[in-house]
């Protein structure tokens, strides 16, 4: 009987300790419908996705040569939430977070090499209508599918986006080691999208060591010293960088900037910049640049 007992009492605590340790743990984030918007009701001239949790979204397909585009609505039950007429809307995913429900529309925003922007809608664990919280996302290049875009930290629940901010940043694309440098992060509160950057530090200090490490094997190639960073304009022609050196060089400083080391982003960058240029001319100019392009 006693051996009974505590086969019994082992086989209780077994089933019980699993459930007591998810709640008393991190909410799971949870991807629950995920929509290819390009592919679904194929050659249909309006594609219906009901997503589920009241929500349903509709792409009018635009027909026609570019410019223009789809029309995107969103619709809460019977009510229209949103709509805007804007790119080529591609994905489309509900996802459920400590009770909540909150839907990603992903679009294609037209360009050679980019960009997409995120449409964001929630619906709390309370309420039983959907609001809408923003959109971002218009430097994303991509855009990433729309089940990939929220990222659950710390109890909170931000869109994660790739920084294509400093494509083009004196270089070609071809040619540019700043495309989609890391990721770009918003808070998803009750009143919309809050950049939050600081919140991910330690990823993108990261990803600045990572940056650190390339920049060691590209200065250990025999090389000589160019006059400084940036060539000088020529014939209207902006400036642009004189080797890879550089453009690592910068990469690192703008990771850390992001990160909230900005101080010692400007001194490690001038520091280096007289290791590896004959002069730091070019720095005043690169930091002004930078910090309008941090700003959008």
């Amino acid at each position: 009987m006693r051996r009974a007992f505590l086969a019994l009492l082992a086989a209780i605590l077994i089933v019980a300790i699993p459930i007591f340790s998810a709640a008393q743990g991190p909410a799971a984030l949870e991807v629950i419908a995920r929509v290819n918007l390009r592919t679904i009701q194929s050659g249909a001239p309006v594609a219906v996705a009901r997503m589920g949790a009241g929500i349903t979204v509709r792409v009018k397909r635009h027909t026609g040569e570019w410019p223009g585009g789809d029309v995107l609505t969103v619709v809460d039950g019977a009510s229209r939430l949103y709509e805007t007429e804007s790119g080529l809307f591609e994905s489309a995913a509900l996802y459920r977070y400590a009770g909540a429900y909150h839907l990603v529309v992903t679009e294609y925003t037209g360009g050679a090499h980019c960009c997409g922007r995120y449409h964001v809608f929630s619906r709390d664990a309370v309420a039983r209508s959907w609001h809408v919280i923003g959109s971002s996302g218009a430097e994303n290049g991509g855009p990433s599918p729309a089940w990939d875009a929220l990222v659950p930290t710390g109890g909170r629940l931000y869109l994660r986006e790739m920084d294509n901010r400093f494509d083009y940043f004196h270089a070609c694309h071809a040619c540019s080691l700043l495309v989609n440098m890391g990721p770009r992060y918003s808070l998803l509160t009750p009143t919309g999208l809050v950049r939050s950057d600081g919140d991910f530090r330690d990823e993108l200090l990261a990803l600045a060591a990572e940056v650190d490490a390339e920049i060691a094997r590209e200065a250990s190639n025999g090389r000589d010293k160019p006059h400084a960073v940036l060539d000088a304009p020529q014939n209207g022609i902006e400036t642009s960088f004189v080797d890879d050196l550089g453009q690592l060089l910068v990469k690192r400083t703008i990771l850390l900037v992001r990160a909230g080391e900005e101080d010692r982003a400007w001194e490690d960058l001038a520091a280096d910049l007289r290791v590896h240029y004959q002069t730091v001319d070019g720095i005043d100019l690169l930091r002004k640049e930078i910090g309008e392009l941090l700003l959008e």
